[in-house]
């Protein structure tokens, strides 16, 4: 895990930092350079499992940001301020996950495209959830 990663996990609550497998930046920060807010994913092993964690886990600055395993999703938000903090302990996802913002990333380094808000989602949606360029009317 990179060192700015941990660093900022344990500043957050040092049990994060002891649950994150890994951790990297994701989101329109690394896919620009620059963006409105950072968000980071981690790979979480917690003795509690994912269920557990979204209801026990609570830091007074952070607010909960939804989906998560409530939702029949494998991950889950939380949010202070410009920062987002998404967890999940599906390495699959975490991968398809860096895998999509990979191909954002890409495509704005190599061809200087900029995408919107909805393409980047689409992206993300056809390698993570296996979504084809007709769900999107296309």
């Amino acid at each position: 895990m990179n060192p700015i990663e941990y660093d900022l996990l344990i500043s957050i609550d040092p049990r994060l930092a002891e649950w994150a497998f890994a951790a990297r930046t994701v989101g329109s920060t690394y896919i620009y350079g620059h963006g409105e807010d950072l968000d980071l994913l981690v790979l979480v092993r917690t003795p509690v499992g994912m269920s557990s964690l979204v209801n026990s886990w609570y830091h007074p600055d952070f607010k909960y940001g939804g989906s998560g395993p409530k939702s029949g999703d494998n991950w889950c938000s939380w949010k202070r301020g410009t920062l987002n903090l998404l967890l999940t302990d599906d390495e699959d996802l975490y991968d398809r996950w860096l895998m999509a913002a990979e191909v954002c990333r890409y495509l704005h380094l190599a061809k200087g495209v900029v995408l919107t808000k909805p393409e980047r989602i689409a992206i993300h949606d056809i390698i993570m959830e296996g979504k084809f360029c007709k769900d999107f009317g296309l």
